[in-house]
């Protein structure tokens, strides 16, 4: 069973440090940083002394620092092995130390992310940590009333002081919840649970005081003041507020109970007040410490004090002001990145620049945090990862797909083979709990949580991926028959109902009170099929005949509850044991009696649970407390193999299918390997946190959990081939250890690498050396050659079109800095069109290749740049003028070495804004052909598409609309390379939208082509139109505007599994109105090619965005046949009554919601069997359409 978990045990070991360059001796290896998310509540964060790192520590057992002013994670630390209680760094910054329930203290190098060393406590986790003011020791407090202060001189213990009594913050019975020094850092202060306070030494461990308790109400927080006189002592449960002399331990005064002390806040750092929050009143109190009397209050629930600029931050009505301490005035309101989150409490960073808030979404999920400048309001950085949280994961029979279940209600099933997500489900209800195969892998099971303990199951067909059956009011208990025809299912009320799934239809109820007992633990089917075994939890089982819904047999054990019922695997005996495991029973299924016991000696011989090998023959059991395994001969009934777990515990096991070697893993993250006589034969160290998921003795594929990772071993050799990480809802990434990656187009630009002196490098720095397909298809030992090579020839033609000379890649890296040296006199307010620029570069190891300029990611040079490679120079300086858009503009500028790795791009935004706005106008290119040569390859609807779309447009841009067509016999390359001519007149304010509408076709070098008049469609290099060569029409023109819609169906090789897709989804497409049109030459081609599949595949590889693009977004559908729909007497492409319906429907649209709309529209309209794809977008303007 997988159940949710915020806190789930197993944690992604997240920094992966590779080799970029093994002879380098100059350069230190930077590291890949992967997009690792916090999955459980961020328990603690603080910022860093200097203000420009932030630590977070979650309940998930990992601890994170991050760059505040890019959000970018640096480090990821997973050594933890239970929740993080609390963080603090050094007051120099230099080091971080990080507490949690695992009873540890481990302090962290935050320049290096190097483990420094590691305090261990007693038993009881440690709750708070703090360094003293001097940096030297460390003080924390366990559960048990333990004070320990730790030297980092020595990395021993220095002092450990025994509380007198066990206390408690939050009235908690657990004790050692708070300690803390005093601000000058010779007393530390605890707090006891019936609300005594002691004070005691740091020098000594001496008790120095004892402060009166308040009638045994417990205390919520204590603090010192900053000048080390005063102590207060607030509880928000009994609302009163104490505050004492701390050198004297003299109580100054008491309050009585009010709503001003309902939540406690901190001293002003002048020593004059103490702030607090009334509930009731929603109001920011401001105490007096020399009286106790409230002084004056400010309007709104108090959320920070910020001691560096002596301001506090309120929230009121849902927004966030920075406020005056005195008047209440507000004076800077925080631009919310979202009103949908909540918004805890904030942290000021001591410099007084940011402040940081923890916010959530209303399940209290994904978690992040939230930075904001209090001196301009804006929206500094989210920290946060991308992952999803994994909850379950099952390979199916054949170990071709991995069934990923995630806690997002969007699931994927991964392909092991190419390494893609090849479908996504989405559960039809909330609160997922895991997903399944049928033995036959037919069938995918899923359940979700409707009111526990009860579910609802849904069946799902595992070809077509359409739902089935859903099934409400279940348990967590089925069974398939081995066949996959048949499933019987445990309802809420203990019946079972037993369905033909080939008919859809219900076989027979099995009332659940009618058999002996209702609380079914578990239900399995014989061999035959014609018996299910049901276990009760009272002791008792049956076995049914689920066709005429009878009891052929009843069993009861008066000794104790039934753990596990079973069948061997022969289905001759049925096996039975008890909780206690002191003996096994074995029963005759046909007579129904018991044949014999098989009985332990004691717990080193534990028949709690067992698993037989592939005959039957042995079987393997656990002792009780899972720390030796023992294998027994099941016919002469005595053990004969042990295997010691190491002093870990044993997870699974499992005997290998042919052979009676078997497979253990152990809680201590490794698997092992043994003979059949209890040799062991291999270790597998698998990582910290990580689990064995699922395994395939066929393929030798061994699969494991460290959420949010999936690690990929080879069974046999051990040796790890990949991690994978499923990102957001749809993407992900798959990385080698040598530090390759396949990932989608989304994926990778969440990752990036981290220098030694902790320099960014962005993914698109170095995506053109490592986003290797090819490789890492080759580094699993793949055998679709095809695929590597079609892979291998896009990776060519990247580089070819990126103008990069692959043997200047030189060992060892370096990166290139570049920015504009007049970025601080450029005003943001620009009133003339026309901007200087001066830019400097250098690269201090490698001559340089090549700079750019972008306006909104639009390129101003063109897609290759400036080339500087005859000028064999590592520096440049030169001065540039560029024209403006209207309104904003992101500027950015970078350089390239001859290694290929780009400087980082730093944005330069400003705002012209001109006397007059100017006329926009949209340059529309319009290609579609139905007619050929060859006209055996004639389309029906690709011409009207075009002309449709251009009509449209017309109604809405009237004679600010410039089109150019080409259709049919017009459609040649010749013809197509001058229609350029007509959009270099365009201006920067202009749009242009470039459609396409006709085949895609795959030479044998696997060069992509858009099919002409003339093409030979089985040469398609002849008269074909180069994609590269309509991209071109985009490039290096003054527009910055630029969309491209390609809607082009395959013509070549259509293996058989995509003929059985379009046939699975006849039925919906028929339902939808869909028509295939002709478009497939289906041929039989002997030796396999890249068919289908890769040709979509090497799109969206030739689409990838690597920062270096011409600044067009570009909308494909790709498909093996052309989709057309009949409806309302319409008649278009899918791909285009998608645009033309979403048009029809809305006055005005982003390129972002077109983009939205297609790709969901297309996907419904023909099963899945077209998908959209979006490359090359920009992210720095979502500019209208229409």
């Amino acid at each position: 069973m997988h159940m949710r978990s915020i806190t789930s045990f197993y944690q992604l070991l997240v920094t992966i440090a590779f080799i970029l360059c093994a002879l380098s001796l100059k350069a230190q290896d930077p590291k890949l940083v992967l997009p690792i998310s916090h999955h459980g509540f961020i328990k603690s964060f603080k910022f860093s002394p200097n203000g420009k790192l932030i630590a977070t520590g979650s309940s998930d057992k990992t601890v994170k620092i991050w760059d505040v002013k890019t959000g970018n994670m640096l480090y990821n630390f997973t050594d933890h092995k239970d929740g993080i209680e609390e963080i603090a760094f050094s007051p120099d910054g230099k080091l971080l130390a990080t507490t949690a329930s695992d009873a540890t203290v481990k302090i962290w190098e935050t320049s290096s992310g190097k483990l420094i060393t590691n305090f261990k406590g007693d038993i009881l986790g440690f709750s708070t940590v703090e360094f003293s003011k001097d940096g030297k020791d460390v003080l924390t407090a366990d559960g048990s009333g333990t004070l320990y202060i730790w030297s980092l001189l020595t990395k021993k213990l220095k002092l450990k002081i025994q509380l007198e009594r066990s206390y408690s913050i939050y009235g908690e019975s657990r004790s050692g919840d708070f300690a803390r020094y005093t601000y000058d850092g010779n007393k530390i202060i605890t707090n006891t649970q019936d609300s005594t306070i002691a004070i005691y030494s740091s020098i000594n461990g001496k008790l120095l005081n004892k402060l009166p308790k308040r009638n045994g109400k417990e205390i919520t927080e204590i603090l010192a003041s900053p000048n080390s006189k005063y102590l207060l002592r607030w509880s928000g449960t009994w609302f009163y507020l104490d505050v004492f002399d701390l050198e004297t331990g003299k109580q100054l005064y008491e309050t009585k109970g009010t709503d001003a002390f309902a939540s406690g806040g901190q001293f002003t750092k002048d020593n004059q007040f103490y702030i607090t929050q009334s509930k009731v009143s929603h109001a920011t109190n401001f105490i007096e410490i020399s009286t106790g009397k409230l002084h004056h209050s400010i309007k709104g629930d108090y959320k920070g004090y910020d001691p560096q600029s002596n301001q506090i931050l309120v929230s009121l009505n849902g927004e966030f002001w920075i406020t005056d301490l005195v008047t209440g005035e507000q004076k800077i309101k925080l631009n919310l990145k979202s009103k949908k989150y909540n918004y805890w409490d904030g942290i000021f960073s001591q410099h007084g620049d940011y402040v940081a808030f923890q916010v959530s979404d209303d399940k209290r999920e994904n978690y992040a945090i939230d930075i904001y400048s209090i001196t301009t309001g804006q929206f500094i950085s989210t920290l946060n990862g991308h992952t999803i949280d994994l909850q379950s994961l099952t390979l199916s029979p054949d170990a071709k797909t991995l069934l990923i279940g995630t806690n997002s209600n969007y699931h994927k099933l991964w392909n092991t083979e190419t390494l893609t997500i090849d479908y996504t489900i989405n559960t039809p209800a909330e609160n997922f709990e895991s997903l399944n195969y049928s033995p036959k892998g037919k069938y995918i099971v899923s359940f979700n949580k409707k009111n526990y303990p009860y579910y609802t199951l849904n069946i799902n067909n595992a070809f077509d991926r359409v739902w089935l059956h859903s099934f409400a009011d279940t348990k967590e208990i089925y069974a398939f028959t081995t066949d996959d025809r048949y499933i019987a299912i445990v309802n809420s009320n203990d019946s079972i109902d037993f369905w033909d799934l080939s008919t859809e239809t219900k076989v027979s109820e099995l009332p659940g009170a009618k058999y002996l007992s209702n609380n079914i633990k578990s239900i399995s089917f014989n061999k035959k099929n014609d018996r299910l075994l049901v276990c009760y939890g009272d002791s008792t089982f049956a076995l049914i005949d689920p066709f005429k819904a009878e009891i052929i047999h009843k069993f009861k054990e008066d000794k104790a509850e039934w753990l596990t019922v079973q069948f061997t695997p022969d289905s001759k005996h049925i096996v039975s044991s008890t909780y206690s495991g002191d003996e096994l029973k074995v029963w005759d299924p046909i007579t129904g009696k018991l044949l014999y016991k098989i009985k332990a000696k004691d717990d080193t011989e534990n028949l709690r649970g067992v698993i037989f090998n592939f005959d039957g023959s042995r079987m393997a059991s656990f002792t009780n407390h899972y720390e030796i395994a023992k294998v027994w001969d099941f016919k002469t009934r005595k053990p004969f193999a042990s295997f010691a777990g190491y002093g870990g515990l044993f997870g699974t096991i499992t005997f290998f299918p042919t052979n009676n070697k078997l497979l253990t893993s152990l809680a201590d993250d490794a698997y092992r390997i043994w003979d059949a006589n209890g040799k062991l034969i291999k270790k597998v160290d698998m990582g910290g946190h990580t689990s064995l998921s699922a395994l395939s003795f066929s393929t030798n594929k061994l699969i494991a959990k460290s959420s949010p990772e999936i690690k990929f071993f080879n069974l046999a050799t051990g040796v790890k081939q990949y991690s994978l990480l499923c990102i957001d809802s749809l993407d992900y990434i798959a990385i080698t250890p040598s530090g390759y990656y396949k990932s989608s187009s989304n994926a990778s630009k969440y990752i990036h690498y981290l220098t030694k002196d902790q320099k960014i490098i962005t993914f698109e720095q170095l995506d053109v050396k490592y986003n290797r397909p090819d490789k890492v298809l080759e580094s699993i030992g793949s055998r679709d050659t095809a695929l590597i090579k079609s892979y291998k020839k896009a990776y060519q033609k990247r580089i070819t079109k990126l103008g990069i000379d692959t043997t200047s890649f030189k060992a060892g890296y370096s990166v290139p800095e570049a920015d504009f040296i007049n970025r601080d006199i450029i005003e943001t307010e620009q009133k003339k069109q026309l901007l200087t620029l001066k830019i400097k570069g250098t690269d201090d190891t490698y001559n340089l290749d090549r700079f750019n300029v972008w306006v909104n990611e639009s390129p101003v040079f063109g897609l290759r740049g400036i080339s500087l490679k005859k000028k064999n120079s590592k520096t440049i300086d030169t001065t540039l003028t560029i024209t403006l858009s209207d309104g904003e503009n992101q500027i950015e500028t970078s350089i390239t070495n001859v290694n290929g790795t780009e400087s980082y791009r730093i944005p330069l935004k400003v705002n012209y804004i001109p006397e007059k706005n100017a006329q926009e106008k949209l340059y529309f290119v319009g290609i579609g052909i139905d007619k050929f040569e060859q006209n055996s390859y004639n389309l029906q609807w690709s011409v009207k598409d075009i002309r449709d779309q251009a009509n449209a447009l017309k109604l809405k841009y009237g004679e600010n609309l410039i089109i150019d067509t080409l259709f049919n016999q017009q459609v040649i390359t010749a013809n197509i390379k001058q229609l350029k001519e007509k959009l270099k007149g365009s201006s920067v304010n202009d749009k242009v939208i470039i459609a396409y509408s006709g085949h895609g076709l795959l030479n044998d070098d696997f060069d992509y082509f858009l099919s002409t008049y003339n093409v030979n469609f089985d040469k398609p290099e002849q008269n074909g139109l180069p994609y590269d060569m309509l991209e071109d029409l985009l490039d290096n023109i003054p527009a910055r505007k630029k969309l491209m819609l390609i809607d082009a169906c395959h013509s070549g090789e259509v293996d058989k599994e995509e003929l059985l897709k379009y046939k699975s989804a006849e039925n919906v497409l028929a339902t939808n109105k869909t028509q295939g049109g002709k478009g497939v030459k289906v041929i039989n081609t002997g030796p396999k090619k890249a068919g289908m599949k890769t040709s979509l595949e090497l799109m969206q590889q030739l689409f990838a965005n690597v920062g270096r693009s011409t600044g067009s977004t570009i909308i494909s559908a790709a498909a093996g046949t052309q989709f057309a729909l009949e409806k309302n007497d319409l008649q278009n492409g899918v791909f285009s009554y998608s645009i033309l319906e979403y048009m029809k429907a809305n006055p005005h649209a982003t390129v972002t919601d077109l983009k939205k709309y297609v790709n969901k529209r297309v996907v419904e309209l023909t099963a899945g069997l077209q998908v959209p794809t979006t490359r090359n977008e920009t992210n720095a303007t979502n500019w209208e359409v229409w």
